[in-house]
């Protein structure tokens, strides 16, 4: 976590996967709130596992993404 570049990024390597990298980066916004970015980067060691992990991975990241925006309006209600 970097709090001063309001980043939180984590790296894994090895097993099925040459990387996965995962970002989420914060920035405030002038009207009020903030905007809330969420990256994944990955490449698997074969490219049939790299096809068949492509809709995986975005399955996974609206999941990731939908948990965040709940816990939000839980702790801070509906914008």
């Amino acid at each position: 976590a970097d709090r001063n570049a309001l980043k939180v990024s984590s790296r894994s390597e090895g097993g099925l996967f040459e990387h996965v990298v995962a970002e989420w980066r914060f920035s405030d916004r002038k009207s009020g709130g903030s905007t809330v970015e969420f990256q994944v980067d990955y490449k698997a060691k074969s490219r049939s596992l790299q096809f068949f992990m492509s809709g995986m991975f975005d399955y996974m990241v609206r999941k990731i993404n939908n948990a965040f925006e709940a816990r939000a309006r839980e702790l801070h209600g509906a914008v």
